[in-house]
């Protein structure tokens, strides 16, 4: 691998046909090594290699240029550059490595002012990669100002001004901000279709209304409140079938975009929904990746699925893919509720979301040790035990009903009959929270 060092691991897309680092799969692949193996040395690696290849202009290619196919190739996925940027941004907020940050910033600020370029381009302030010939996408060719391209990059810019803070380059990072803002309302204006409750592919390809995109302007929160219920609603109703969310639905009346399943848009719209405290998003893991686990090889995930439910071969498609990992990633951060705040989990929270399961206990690893988590549903009530390491700090909380008559933390009542007792204790109604938690073990229970 180009700029790799050839003593330490990196981590290959998937084991058949390309075998090379690919952005795009990063994405999923590195939050997976962060809450599981915690191989950051092959994380660090992947990434080093893939930032050294940057081209003078700050484009990012999208994948390891090993031969000439890849060479021929390097233009091509204008979309895969934003993913550079969150892969740095989750790199910095998982590992909290200011020197892995700083060292790799100037790549970070070029590939987003490429980013900006494409988007000044567009007298209507959206990104389209036609004119720069950065057409390709994981899924469909599409040149057009499409929603989900556009909330890759206003997620990018929020990334790049938390960033910037950690930095303290406070100017810089308003500048940020203030730009997100803008793709924000523009993507809001142009490409939301409120007949119809989601967001349009693109302004060019308005009749379709794909997952991928819907799925980013939630997770972006670009779709807030309402808009995002009714957005997920859409691709419950339109997208749904009998193996998981398709790409688009299966009556969009363009050719030129055959529905199939993917794990990647997958895997954004499991997260918006359980974000937004949808227990369909456990229907989803279920639906997609139980359907793989029970076919031949039974053990591993797919790197695409036909409408059929069958793995899509003709592309070559591995049967064994970093990129449909993504389940491992939401199980821990989402249901078991484990998440970093602050870089490098030096403040972090622990938000569990059940849905309709009866408990759930993990470890995830950190840079200061282990956070040990677990909870339990019973006719008492629930309980969410955690032990935290030295040096942090955080949040725990525990659902609460119209039942639930007290919440104690460490036997000490801190709400009851829906009012807080204690300073940092507050309730959004689905949940009580307690902020300040310190390091140790603590039990917070419901009843």
């Amino acid at each position: 691998m180009p700029f790799a060092d050839p003593g330490t691991s990196v981590i290959y897309d998937g084991g058949k046909r390309d075998r090379i680092i690919w952005q795009g799969d990063l994405a999923v692949q590195a939050p997976v090594a962060y809450v599981s193996t915690y191989d950051m040395g092959a994380v660090d690696n992947s990434l080093s290699s893939l930032a050294a290849q940057q081209l003078p202009d700050g484009y990012m290619p999208a994948a390891s240029l090993v031969g000439q196919h890849n060479q021929n190739e390097l233009r091509n996925y204008g979309e895969y550059v934003t993913w550079f940027v969150s892969n740095m941004y989750d790199h910095w907020l998982y590992t909290g490595d200011r020197a892995y940050l700083d060292k790799w910033w100037p790549q970070l600020t070029k590939a987003t002012a490429w980013l900006e370029s494409v988007r000044a381009q567009d007298d209507k302030g959206l990104i389209a990669f036609e004119k720069v010939g950065s057409c390709g996408h994981y899924g469909y060719s599409n040149c057009g100002h499409e929603t989900y391209v556009n909330a890759l990059y206003a997620r990018n810019l929020t990334q790049m001004a938390e960033m910037a803070e950690a930095r303290e380059d406070a100017s810089t990072a308003r500048t940020y901000r203030d730009r997100s803002a803008t793709v924000r309302r523009a993507i809001n204006e142009q490409l939301w279709d409120d007949e119809a409750g989601a967001y349009r592919l693109s302004r060019e390809i308005p009749g379709a209304y794909p997952q991928d995109g819907n799925a980013a302007a939630v997770l972006a929160g670009i779709a807030e409140g309402d808009r995002a219920k009714r957005a997920l609603a859409y691709l419950r109703e339109h997208n749904w079938s009998k193996y998981g969310s398709l790409t688009v639905s299966e009556s969009t009346p363009n050719d030129s975009l055959p529905p199939f399943y993917a794990p990647l848009p997958s895997w954004a719209e499991v997260d918006a929904r359980l974000n937004t405290g949808d227990t369909s998003g456990l229907d989803l893991i279920r639906k997609y990746w139980g359907h793989q686990l029970g076919q031949d090889p039974g053990s591993t995930f797919w790197e695409h699925m036909q409408p059929d439910g069958t793995p899509n071969l003709k592309q070559f498609s591995s049967l064994a893919h970093g990129w449909a990992a993504g389940p491992t990633a939401s199980l821990t951060t989402k249901v078991l509720g484990v998440q970093p705040t602050g870089p490098g989990y030096s403040s972090w929270a622990v938000v569990p979301f059940t849905g309709k399961l009866k408990w759930a206990e993990g470890t995830v690893p950190t840079p200061h040790g282990d956070i040990a988590a677990s909870w339990r549903k019973s006719r008492n009530g629930f309980q969410l035990k955690v032990t935290a390491p030295r040096g942090t700090d955080g949040r725990l909380a525990v659902p609460v009903s119209s039942s639930t008559d007290r919440v104690t933390l460490d036997g000490r009542t801190v709400w009851a009959h829906g009012k807080a007792l204690v300073r940092g204790v507050s309730s959004d109604g689905g949940h009580v929270y307690v902020d300040g938690v310190d390091a140790g073990r603590h039990t917070l229970q419901a009843r």
